[in-house]
Formats: C-alpha cells, sequence, structure tokens
C-alpha cells in the first residue's frame, strides 16, 4: 500500500536501535535510523535477475515523496534500457563533483595560474594585479560549475556591472569570462564560449570610439585651487607627491606607484618604468625635475626614519617603503577633497593626462615625445613611420623641457589663485590667510 506525505512527515523509529521501514510502491521505501532519526529512500529493483537494493537521498532534503517517486520512475525505466540503477547513480554523482570542481573560481585560479607560468604569453605583476580586482566583481559565480552558468545569469551580472561600476569595468571583466571560457573549452569542459552570444547586445557590445568617455581632468581654469587645496590640505605627503609626479609627468597611476628606488638614477635625473608596468609593454625612462627630485628627497628621508631595513628595493611612494601607495589612493583622495570643498565637478588622476597632452600640444611641442611620454600605442602616430624611427631615440630632452613646462603651468596656476584670495579677502577687510605653494607639504 502506497505512502502519503504526511505519514512521510510523521514516521520515527520507535526501536532502541537499528531500523525501520516504511513501504511506496513499485521498490520504493524510507527508511528511517533509530539513533540518527536520519530517514533515506531506498529502492529494491532487479537487474539481469538480481535481486538489488540502493539509497539515493534523504527527506526531505534531497527528495520529497513526490521527488523520490520521479526518482524510482526514472530508474525503473533506465532498467528497461539495459541500465543498471546502481551505475547511473554512481554517474550522475561523478558528474556532480566534477562539475563543482570546474566552477568560474576554479578556471580562474587556473587561468591565472597558466599565464603565470606560461613561457611565451606571461602576465605582468600589474596586469595580473588588475585582473584581480575585475575578478572581485565576477566573485558572486565564482562557486557556479561553468557547465551550469546560464547566459541569462552572466548577462544580468555583466549589465549590473556595466550600470553599477562602470563601462570600462564591465569590459573587463567580459573580457576575463572570455578568458575562462577559452580556458574551458581547450580542456574540453564546454564546447562553447558563451560570451561571444553578447558581441552584438545593445548593453554589452563592444564600445566604439565615440562610445568611450574621457577621463575628467581638473579644468584649467581650476588647477591652481585644486592644486593649493591638494597642497594644504590634510593627506599625507606621499599621496600629496604622487598627485603632483602624476601632473608633472602623465605618466598611470600604476606605473608610477610601481617605481622603486632602484629604478630613480638622480645623476641622469630619470626614472625608469619597467615594460611590464607600462600598459603598452614599451619600458621608458621618465625625466625627473627638480620639483620631483626635491619631492622624492623627502620621502626617503622619511622612510630611511621609520624603516631601518631601508634599501633600494623599497617602493619610492610609500610612507615606509614596504607597501606602496595603492592604486585607488590617489583617485580617492582627490574624490573627498573636491567633494569636501564643494568643487562642482569631478576629476579623477587618469584624467590629469588629457591636461598635460592638451597642454603640450598647445605650447608645441613635439608630436612623437608627446606619444613617448604618454605611452602611446604609436611613437610617431603613424605605424609606417614607426617602423623608420630609431629605437634608441627617446627624446628625453624634450621630454624634460615638457614636464617643466607643466610644473611651470601648476606653479602659475597656484601663484595667481593665492593672489585672487588676497585680493578676495583684503576686498572683505580681513586678514588673508596665506597657503604655502611650496610642493613638499
Amino acid at each position: 500500500m502506497a505512502i502519503n506525505e504526511r505519514e512521510c512527515l510523521a514516521f520515527k523509529c520507535t526501536l532502541p536501535k537499528g531500523t525501520q521501514t516504511i513501504y511506496d510502491a513499485k521498490g520504493l521505501s524510507l527508511r528511517c535510523n533509530c539513533v540518527t532519526r536520519k530517514k533515506t529512500w531506498m529502492f529494491r529493483y532487479t537487474f539481469n535477475k538480481k535481486r538489488n537494493s540502493m539509497t539515493f537521498g534523504s527527506y526531505p532534503n534531497d527528495f520529497t515523496l513526490a521527488e523520490a517517486r520521479i526518482q524510482r520512475d526514472m530508474y525503473l525505466q533506465g532498467i528497461k534500457q539495459g541500465k543498471d540503477p546502481k551505475i547511473v547513480k554512481n554517474t550522475e554523482a561523478d558528474a556532480i563533483v566534477n562539475a563543482s570542481l570546474d566552477t568560474i573560481g576554479t578556471i580562474y585560479k587556473a587561468v591565472m595560474n597558466e599565464r603565470v607560468n606560461s613561457k611565451t604569453n606571461t602576465w605582468s605583476q600589474t596586469h595580473i594585479r588588475r585582473t584581480g580586482f575585475t575578478w572581485n566583481h565576477l566573485k558572486p559565480i565564482a562557486n557556479t560549475p561553468i557547465t551550469q552558468l546560464k547566459k541569462k545569469r552572466l548577462r544580468e551580472l555583466l549589465v549590473s556591472i556595466n550600470q553599477g561600476v562602470g563601462a570600462s569595468t564591465g569590459d573587463k571583466c567580459k573580457a576575463l569570462m572570455s578568458s575562462i571560457y577559452t580556458y574551458a573549452i581547450q580542456n574540453d569542459l564546454v564546447s562553447k564560449n558563451i560570451v561571444s552570444d553578447f558581441a552584438k547586445d545593445p548593453e554589452l557590445k563592444k564600445r566604439g570610439h565615440d562610445d568611450i568617455k574621457q577621463q575628467p581632468p581638473i579644468p584649467f581654469d581650476r588647477l591652481g585651487e585644486v592644486f593649493t587645496l591638494i597642497n594644504i590640505s590634510n593627506l599625507n605627503h606621499v599621496t600629496i607627491y604622487a598627485l603632483f609626479c602624476l601632473q608633472y609627468t602623465c605618466l598611470r597611476v600604476g606605473s608610477l606607484l610601481a617605481s622603486r628606488w632602484e629604478d630613480y638614477d638622480s645623476t641622469k635625473k630619470l626614472l625608469h618604468i619597467h615594460e611590464e608596468f607600462v600598459k603598452n609593454r614599451k619600458a621608458i625612462n621618465c625625466p625627473v625635475i627638480k620639483e620631483m627630485a626635491d619631492m622624492f628627497d623627502v620621502l626617503k628621508k622619511a622612510q630611511q626614519l621609520t624603516n631601518k631595513k631601508w634599501d633600494k628595493k623599497c617602493f619610492i611612494f610609500s610612507t615606509d617603503g614596504i607597501e606602496p601607495l595603492g592604486l585607488e589612493s590617489p583617485n580617492n583622495a582627490l574624490k573627498r577633497l573636491l567633494l569636501k570643498h564643494k568643487a562642482g565637478f569631478r576629476a579623477v588622476p587618469h584624467g590629469f593626462r588629457n591636461t598635460c597632452i592638451t597642454h603640450w600640444i598647445k605650447a608645441q611641442f613635439m608630436q612623437t615625445a608627446i606619444n613617448v611620454q604618454g605611452d602611446h600605442k604609436s611613437t610617431t602616430g603613424d605605424l609606417v613611420k614607426d617602423r623608420y624611427i630609431s629605437q634608441d631615440e627617446d627624446f628625453f630632452d624634450e621630454r624634460t623641457k615638457m614636464l617643466k613646462s607643466m610644473a611651470k603651468l601648476i606653479k602659475d596656476a597656484m601663484s595667481d589663485y593665492e593672489h585672487l584670495q588676497r585680493a578676495i579677502n583684503n576686498a572683505k577687510g580681513s586678514s588673508p590667510i596665506m597657503a604655502t605653494t611650496d610642493t613638499d607639504g
């Protein structure tokens, strides 16, 4: 006689030890352990003229009564097709285990490990660190087996990143997921890269040149005000110097903050930026002008006072030389400062590059030198001409003049701002509060 759901719920073992069983139909029964009180589904069947029995899950966590009957009927159908239910069950269990091993997270780690140890296509430490930041946004699907990740779920996550964090981060997440799928395809885990289906997606398609928004710089007419506020702020001197040096040099944040003292040649007045920290994989020697050299001297003395084990392996932009300034620190510091003083506009350190290049073009510096300092893909602006230009020529003297010009622009803008503030204070009849222009903070 078949059992019902109420009987399953009420079923308890009344014996002091052992098990008790209640029976459904077609070989299905529910067994209760008298000690643990755990209820387990049993299936008795005949295969190849031999009687067999097996368990296939608990009640009600794995299977309700209705679900257990469906599972039983599937086993009975398999017997008709010559499939032993025990073998079917073990095969399914192995598939689940293998799928759990091949999650998005485990494949991501495998991809990273492969790229780190690759002899032909090694990722730089900076790229690995950037990829780690990108991965943080994909962690909601980290434990999902790649074979079970639905396109709908992936699209929802990528769209939320696009709209919530930004299109640039969304593009990086999409590229990382594509690398994960490429690895999975190469290792026969899946047969298709579902990321490719987003190529024409209105929300996720690759952005064209006109779709990419320029990173916001400090407006030229506010340079003096902002850098004066930076200079007299309560920010630590490492962050202040980083912001000034980023504006002087046009370097990307990661390229500058990765610099160590061994990269700085005070005699030749240059800072060597290694290729692994440069987006276009072209090492450059960045000129170090007097303003920067003075800042470096202050940073070195401060580190040597706090770090008795200081050596040239230490990071330049660091309080102790051991831990470098975080990549987001200059951006966060500038954001807080502009909000605090109600500046009315947004700016980010990467936007400083726009200010540099615009100023250098207006000042009629050599375009090739601008391209070298800006780490542009093309040195001359023409890929054909690039083949014929000397690889040893880096236009160092011209770039030194460019950085000096940028520093003078900042210094003059700060001076003009202070004169304006003095005039305003005098007009109000109050004592002017002068802000120092000393870039040593």
